[in-house]
């Protein structure tokens, strides 16, 4: 059983693919989550064409196979997303799980789950994907407070005994874990993000045309897909493009995903500099879209909080642009080049020696996809059930 707060349909998300791989290795899986979808930043400009109204209602749904249900919540409507409330009592009562894998470390039904546990002993599982980036843009005094009860609740209540095992999906993730829930290391394995390997793949079709359809057949094409807000660094990317053009790189920068308010007029006027045949804006596309897309795509650049639709370009061949720290460094390993806000030229300097070396841009695309094999969906659950089995 998985219980998750809140849970987006056909998304590429951890939660979204453990279950599907667990059911199609011959698990009888659930999902347990809340009747709305995240409150995702400007909800209604950014998300709703995408995915529709947030409240989708109570009731037994199905993601590629696997049961949802999704139960009458409460709080939906809070500033803090982490508060939403609903019961799973009844679906262990009918399910009986061996397992309970339990998104996020701090959910408010998660008591609910620990002091039942005495009545079917199923093992219980908490993944985090909380890290200090994530965490420097949320309210410090609130949040802290916050942590400090769950850090009593844990050690002071038999909660933390009645955990198996903890799984942050970084090294930045388990350190948070110490820090604030004091909850050592030995007590937890990473289980990274991962990708669909069966879906995101090159293939040499897609990439011709895209190509041929914005005239990029030459071009270096740079790429960023997901959320476009202040924290994502968006006008860094836009930023890096201008300058790799004026040193006499050819450009095409592809940004994918939606934006909203102030944050869009700012990334508007940026692109009015990079100039109107060297961009593309597309709104958030599906994830078959955004596999064409990929595919067409040279160089990937991240440079603020982390999608989880990185690993996803890197299969497809695309090089990687990101920060270098406990989240996402660990995915450059001579595919890329690290980015910070004090080394845009040095960015720029590379995009420019891509674009005039085919061999390296050829060499790094291909390390790319090398490394992403290592982060397939299959391999990761794979890995997790051992470590279910262990415990």
């Amino acid at each position: 059983m998985h219980i998750v707060n809140y849970y987006q349909e056909s998304f590429g998300y951890q939660e979204n693919y453990i279950p599907y791989y667990q059911s199609i290795n011959g698990c009888d899986v659930i999902i347990v989550t809340s009747d709305y979808y995240f409150p995702f930043p400007d909800y209604d400009e950014t998300m709703q064409d995408h995915l529709g109204d947030r409240h989708i209602g109570a009731g037994v749904y199905s993601d590629k196979g696997v049961k949802v249900v999704r139960k009458k919540s409460y709080f939906s409507h809070v500033p803090f997303a982490g508060l939403i409330y609903f019961n799973p009592i009844p679906e262990i009562d009918n399910f009986r799980p061996d397992i309970i894998h339990v998104h996020g470390a701090t959910n408010t039904w998660f008591l609910k789950v620990v002091f039942y546990k005495s009545k079917y002993k199923y093992k219980i599982f908490v993944d985090n994907h909380q890290d200090f980036m994530v965490e420097s843009y949320n309210i410090k005094l609130l949040y802290n407070c916050f942590y400090y009860i769950w850090r009593l609740i844990y050690h002071n209540f038999g909660v933390f005994d009645k955990v198996c095992k903890f799984l942050p999906i970084t090294r930045s993730s388990q350190d948070w874990l110490k820090l604030r829930l004091e909850i050592n290391s030995k007590d937890s394995i990473i289980v990274p993000l991962g990708v669909d390997a069966d879906m995101m793949f090159y293939d040499r079709k897609y990439d011709h045309e895209f190509r041929s359809q914005y005239n990029a057949d030459n071009k270096i094409v740079i790429v960023n897909a997901g959320k476009q807000y202040k924290e994502k660094n968006i006008l860094s990317i836009i930023e890096v493009a201008i300058r790799a053009r004026a040193l006499g790189a050819d450009v095409l920068l592809v940004l994918v995903g939606n934006s909203h308010g102030m944050y869009k007029s700012y990334i508007d006027d940026k692109l009015l500099d990079l100039g109107e045949d060297n961009y593309v804006r597309l709104p958030l596309q599906d994830r078959a879209a955004l596999h064409k897309i990929y595919c067409a795509s040279d160089v990937g650049i991240w440079p603020g909080i982390p999608s989880i639709t990185i690993q996803e370009a890197m299969a497809c061949g695309v090089a990687l642009i990101v920060p270098n720290n406990e989240i996402v460094g660990h995915l450059v390993d001579y595919n890329g080049f690290y980015i910070s806000s004090d080394n845009l030229d040095e960015v720029s300097k590379y995009i420019f020696e891509l674009s005039s070396n085919k061999n390296l841009l050829e060499d790094v695309k291909a390390r790319s996809q090398q490394i992403a094999e290592k982060y397939s969906w299959k391999n990761i659950v794979y890995d997790l059930n051992n470590v279910y089995d262990q415990c």
